[in-house]
């Protein structure tokens, strides 16, 4: 069984592609040793990831990342197991905002809103779906 968990953050700061780019490269090394997938969005302030790979690997990396001061307000959005992974050739996907199509822009913006503002996500099931969507796309 895979142990999936989805989270969310705050940014501290604003993030640059730059900044992007050197936390995917650390993300991408790291994960690939650990024989950890997933996805990384990023959007107006708002950090989305889901961690995929064996339960004890991913939660010893969701609790270092707890403690990056680059992140804030972080939540829990979804914990699972599935048979299969969804990034499974990925140590870590992202897609650039720009380069998604404009009803998964729609979709992610809806998510980020309600997240910002709610400090949670209503329905789970809305993560999956936009998660799948974004599987869809890579």
């Amino acid at each position: 069984m895979v142990y999936q968990i989805v989270y969310s953050s705050i940014s501290r700061k604003v993030m640059n592609s730059d900044s992007i780019f050197e936390l995917l490269t650390k993300a991408q090394a790291f994960n690939k040793e650990h024989g950890i997938t997933g996805l990384l969005i990023y959007h107006s302030s708002v950090f989305l990831q889901l961690l995929e790979g064996e339960e004890k690997e991913v939660k010893e990396l969701y609790q270092k990342i707890l403690k990056d001061p680059r992140h804030s307000d972080m939540l829990i959005l979804l914990e699972a197991k599935s048979e299969t992974r969804l990034f499974d050739i990925w140590s870590m996907a992202y897609k650039k905002i720009e380069d998604i199509t404009p009803e998964l822009l729609g979709e992610l913006i809806q998510v980020t809103k309600e997240i910002s503002k709610n400090k949670k996500l209503s329905d789970s099931s809305k993560m999956m779906k936009l998660l799948k969507q974004f599987r869809f796309q890579m």
